[in-house]
């Protein structure tokens, strides 16, 4: 009698999560490389999470450690590029769980003294806590009378100060501030 025997392939799941939460986050990029530093699999060893905000890679061999990094945030979300390694178990699917902070919106409205008549075409200056610009610095109220800002890490500190009034209304520069919180 011969025998012959197969040593089982492992798999490890990538799960991604919003910051204290079960959501998925879809769209997530990983680079994922075993413990020699080889990249994974046939795309350069890029993985993208899908709509679940999970990725699957089969095909492991037990005692590997294999180490992702996110290379790429989803939309609305910071990148965390911390590098996590799992090590390959006989037996059972590894699972390795990150969560990403979601990036936060600011909207700035201008309108009429005591009304919600917006008013469209003011000039704001937009700056950090240390001066320095937010995204392109300047920014002028649409039709609605707000300007949104998008992609702002929780913390942040931003000054927002009027630079030019359209014409009718009196500048008002006092700054006003707020940090940006979850």
């Amino acid at each position: 009698t011969i025998r012959f025997t197969n040593t089982a392939l492992q798999s490890v799941v990538i799960q991604k999560y919003a910051e204290g939460t079960t959501t998925p986050i879809q769209g997530a990029v990983f680079l994922l490389k075993d413990s020699g530093g080889n990249l994974l699999g046939s795309n350069n060893g890029e993985y993208t999470t899908d709509r679940n905000g999970q990725i699957v890679v089969s095909g492991l061999t037990a005692g590997m450690t294999v180490t992702a990094q996110e290379i790429r945030a989803a939309d609305g979300y910071t990148l965390d590029s911390t590098p996590r390694s799992i090590r390959i178990r006989r037996g059972d699917a590894q699972t390795l769980t990150v969560y990403n902070t979601p990036q936060r919106t600011l909207t700035i409205n201008k309108f009429v003294e005591e009304s919600t008549t917006p008013i469209q075409g003011v000039r704001f200056q937009v700056t950090d806590g240390n001066g320095g610009a937010i995204g392109a610095g300047e920014y002028v109220t649409n039709e609605y009378g707000q300007i949104v800002i998008p992609n702002l890490d929780v913390g942040t500190t931003v000054i927002i100060r009027e630079v030019a009034a359209v014409r009718g209304y009196a500048l008002n520069g006092s700054p006003q501030s707020i940090t940006i919180t979850s």
